[in-house]
C-alpha cells in the first residue's frame, strides 16, 4: 500500500474517532440534563407531597377548629348562618384541591391561600360568637336580676294584697258592726185587734169576726249612733195558715234578708221619725176582707234585719 493511501486511512479513522467522541460528549450532556431534570422533578414531587401533607394537617386543624365553633354556635344569632355557609363552601373547595390525585404546586398554593382565608374567617366567626356569647351572658345576668326583682315584687304585691284583704275584712267586720250598731232595738210589742165603735172610736176585740183592723205598737229604745229622721221599717203579718198577708194596693212587697240574701215578703211599711231617744210607735193594718180565727205572728224588719217579733190570737 502506498504512503498516500495510508494517510487517507488515518484521516478516515481520525474523523470516525472524532465523530464518536462528539456523539459521546453529546450523549453525556443530554444524559446529564435528563438526570438533572429527573432530580428536579423528584425534588418538586417530594416538595409537593410534603406540601400536601402539611396542608392536610393545616386543613384538619382548621376543620377541628370549625367543629368547635359549630358546637359553640349552637343557638347563636341566626345572622351568622350565611357566614357558616361560606365556611362550608371553602371547606369543600379546599378538600377537593388537596385530595385530587393530579394536584400540582399551583393548586396547593391556592389551597394554602384558601386555608389561610378559612383561618381568618374562623377568627372573624369566633369574634362574633364571643360577642354574642358575652351579650347572651349579660342578658342572662340581667334576666336573673329581673326575675329576682319580679319575684320580690310579686312577693311584695302578695303581702300587700294579703294585708289589704285583712284590712278589708276588718273594715267589713267593723262596717257590719257599725251598721248593726245603727239598727234600732224594739221591745214591748203589742198587737191589738180593733173595730170601729161609736164616733169612730177604736174598740179592742178578741174575736176574728169582730176584727176590722190590727193596731201594732212597740217601743223603739234609745240608740245614740243610729241616724235620725224617718227610719223605714217593714211589718210582716203572718196568718194562721203560715202565709204572709199581702195586699199590693196597701203597700205590700218584698225585702232582702241582710243575713241570708233571701227574699222575704212583708205586709206594709212604716217610717217613724226617730231622734235617738226612746219612743213608742203605733201603726194600723186595715184590710178589706175578714180575719180568720187562729194564731198570728208579727215581725218587724229594719234594713233587712229582724228587730222585733210578737204573737196574738183571734178566737
Amino acid at each position: 500500500m502506498s504512503e498516500n493511501s495510508n494517510s487517507k486511512v488515518h484521516a478516515l479513522y481520525l474523523i470516525l474517532i472524532l465523530l464518536l467522541l462528539g456523539g459521546l460528549v453529546f450523549t453525556n450532556i443530554k444524559l446529564k440534563k435528563s438526570t438533572e431534570t429527573i432530580r428536579v422533578t423528584t425534588t418538586e414531587l417530594n416538595n409537593t407531597e410534603n406540601l400536601k401533607a402539611e396542608l392536610e394537617k393545616e386543613y384538619q386543624k382548621a376543620l377541628d377548629d370549625l367543629e368547635v365553633l359549630n358546637v359553640e354556635k349552637a343557638g347563636v344569632d341566626s345572622l351568622l348562618t350565611e357566614r357558616v355557609r361560606d365556611l362550608e363552601m371553602k371547606k369543600k373547595q379546599i378538600s377537593e384541591l388537596i385530595k385530587s390525585g393530579q394536584t400540582n404546586k399551583a393548586d396547593l398554593d391556592k389551597a394554602r391561600l384558601m386555608i389561610k382565608q378559612l383561618q381568618d374567617e374562623r377568627l372573624v366567626f369566633q369574634t362574633k360568637i364571643d360577642s354574642l356569647v358575652k351579650l347572651n351572658d349579660q342578658l342572662n345576668v340581667e334576666n336573673v336580676t329581673l326575675t329576682n326583682q319580679k319575684n320580690e315584687l310579686t312577693e311584695t304585691i302578695s303581702t300587700v294584697q294579703s294585708e289589704k284583704s285583712k284590712v278589708e275584712e276588718e273594715n267589713s267586720k267593723l262596717k257590719s258592726t257599725v251598721n248593726k250598731a245603727k239598727i234600732l232595738t224594739t221591745s214591748n210589742i203589742k198587737i191589738i185587734p180593733t173595730k170601729s165603735g161609736r164616733r169612730e172610736k177604736e174598740v179592742e176585740v178578741k174575736k176574728a169576726k169582730d176584727t176590722d183592723a190590727l193596731k201594732i205598737c212597740f217601743d223603739l229604745l234609745e240608740n245614740r249612733v243610729a241616724p235620725t229622721g224617718e227610719t223605714e221599717m217593714a211589718i210582716r203579718i203572718v196568718n194562721p195558715s203560715g202565709a204572709t198577708i199581702q195586699i199590693q194596693e196597701l203597700g205590700s212587697g218584698n225585702l232582702t234578708d241582710a243575713t241570708t240574701g233571701n227574699s222575704i215578703p212583708y205586709t206594709y211599711l212604716i217610717r217613724p221619725d226617730y231622734q235617738n231617744e226612746a219612743k213608742t210607735v203605733c201603726s194600723i193594718w186595715n184590710q178589706s176582707y175578714n180575719f180568720t180565727e187562729g194564731n198570728y205572728s208579727v215581725e218587724i224588719y229594719q234594713s233587712g234585719l229582724l228587730i222585733g217579733q210578737g204573737n196574738f190570737n183571734l178566737k
